[in-house]
């Protein structure tokens, strides 16, 4: 889809709200693909909160941040709780916590560890066709 979108003069915009943010083993889900480059804006949520906290996020590209300086240089994002100190605080407190305790590498090597489980275990049964595994977790469900 990049490639279409960067033919076609398209934004690539990719909602990672369920998945991003540490939730499939890697930081974005997207890097699990063979992409020519990131996204040129993101939606994230769940992980940023860390199951704790009601927080979402929107990473934009230079591209984008380019378009909207040589315009109105401003990014007219109005929400009640848009900016809120203490949900920011939340959100780096919580990325910190991912980052020290190597929260994403964790989650990879157990849900590989799952997967190949899953796969010996059923691999070979009559009633299943495919195992993929999408992993996820929760910030305080690693700690225990």
């Amino acid at each position: 889809m990049r490639d279409v979108c960067d033919r076609h003069g398209a934004l690539f915009i990719l909602d990672e709200v369920m998945c991003g943010l540490g939730r499939t083993g890697k930081m974005h889900a997207w890097q699990w693909e063979n992409l020519s480059s990131p996204p040129d804006m993101q939606v994230n949520g769940k992980g940023l909160g860390g199951g704790y906290a009601p927080l979402g996020s929107v990473l934009i590209s230079t591209k984008v941040v380019d378009v909207l300086n040589a315009g109105s240089g401003a990014f007219n994002n109005v929400f009640s709780y848009q900016s809120h100190a203490v949900g920011c605080r939340a959100a780096l407190e919580i990325l910190k916590v991912i980052k020290d305790e190597k929260l994403i590498d964790q989650c990879c090597q157990r849900g590989l560890l799952l997967e190949k489980l899953l796969k010996d275990q059923l691999g070979n049964h009559s009633h299943i066709g495919d195992i993929r595994l999408v992993f996820f977790f929760y910030v305080h469900n690693l700690h225990t």
